[in-house]
């Protein structure tokens, strides 16, 4: 299906879209979709609808091209569409719960961790214009990363620890992923290197199933 058009005037798009905005004495609503009568429009095209909240072609290319997501230079569209649908799932749950809010420390430790994975050389200020993103932006979207991640942290990490049976099944099945020189070593040696492992498989899932539930509860469009 393709996508309705947008036309925006000279806006920066930022990590949450569009919201309400006026151009021309005419609204673009989170819900409506509105012919726009302006002079130097843009055309942008809208990629997917989120309970009403729209993610379009310029945050999609935001989150390439500034390297916002994991793993975002080995996606192709429609993985980096699903991406941005579950950020936006994720973050309008944590509205409900207000997790702490990061320290500048962590804010500091983030903007540089993010700005390690950009290209050698990149001009941060060149980027965030080629894609029309205010560093004010940028910094919202580095806070959600944080507050992502320990919303996660305190409701999936203790959840996810396994028993002692539970590891020591894990490395019967996988002793060949701890054999050194075709020796296998003893489990107790190993033993906090299993649980590591098991607990980040056991989180990743619950995660994703979390993830799913939110999904099947909110009503999502695609229109790419």
């Amino acid at each position: 299906m393709v996508g309705f058009l947008v036309l925006i005037g000279n806006l920066g798009i930022g990590n949450r879209g569009i919201g309400n905005r006026e151009i021309g004495n005419r609204e673009i609503g989170n819900r409506g979709i509105a012919v726009l009568y302006a002079q130097d429009v843009v055309v942008d095209r809208v990629l997917a609808v989120v309970n009403g909240d729209v993610i379009t072609l310029s945050d999609a290319r935001a989150a390439r091209r500034l390297r916002l997501l994991p793993g975002v230079a080995s996606m192709d569209d429609a993985q980096l569409v699903t991406q941005l649908i579950e950020r936006r799932l994720v973050l309008a749950e944590l509205a409900r719960y207000a997790p702490a809010e990061p320290t500048p420390e962590q804010m500091a430790a983030r903007r540089r961790a993010w700005a390690a994975g950009l290209p050698a050389g990149a001009d941060v200020p060149k980027l965030l214009l080629s894609v029309g993103m205010r560093e004010a932006s940028l910094t919202s979207w580095l806070r959600d990363d944080l507050r992502i991640a320990a919303y996660l942290d305190q409701r999936f990490t203790a959840a996810a620890q396994p028993t002692r049976e539970q590891a020591l099944a894990y490395f019967a099945l996988h002793e060949a992923d701890f054999s050194v020189g075709g020796v296998t070593p003893q489990f107790s040696t190993v033993e906090a290197e299993v649980r590591r492992r098991v607990a980040a498989d056991r989180r990743a899932a619950r995660i994703r199933d979390w993830i799913e539930s939110l999904k099947q509860r909110a009503e999502i469009r695609r229109l790419q």
